[in-house]
């Protein structure tokens, strides 16, 4: 007999974390303050790849960031801006992101959260898929 293994779908819906997530983990949301990084709107246009490798880093870093300050400021935000940088690029596989994108997404990073994400660039990725 074999077994089958069923392909994940990304999602392609809006979503509000609060809503999206339950328990505790929902709960944790209510303090927050920016309401940019309770919203995520994977209906957008975006290479499914991209969706799909997002949706599972949002998942991930939800799952396993207890600190809530440190999720939202260390892995949250630029993942939220790297969401809108791989609308606004094009960018369709966050592992193939080229060196000359990283000061592109960086500058957007920093521009849109100054002073927030003590962050680079690579860290997000880093710090989920363990390279």
């Amino acid at each position: 007999m074999t077994r089958h293994m069923k392909k994940k779908i990304p999602l392609k819906q809006k979503i509000y974390l609060p809503e999206h997530f339950k328990g505790n983990v929902a709960q944790s949301f209510q303090k927050e303050s920016d309401q940019r990084i309770l919203y995520w709107d994977f209906d957008k246009d975006l290479d499914e790849k991209i969706k799909m490798q997002i949706e599972i880093l949002l998942n991930e870093i939800v799952r396993t960031i207890k600190n809530r300050e440190d999720r939202r400021n260390r892995y949250l935000l630029p993942l939220k801006c790297l969401f809108c940088y791989a609308e606004k690029s094009g960018l369709k596989n966050i592992m193939k992101m080229e060196k000359n994108q990283e000061p592109e997404y960086y500058s957007m990073l920093k521009r849109e959260y100054d002073n927030i994400c003590p962050v680079l660039p690579e860290s997000i990725i880093c710090g989920v898929y363990g390279n």
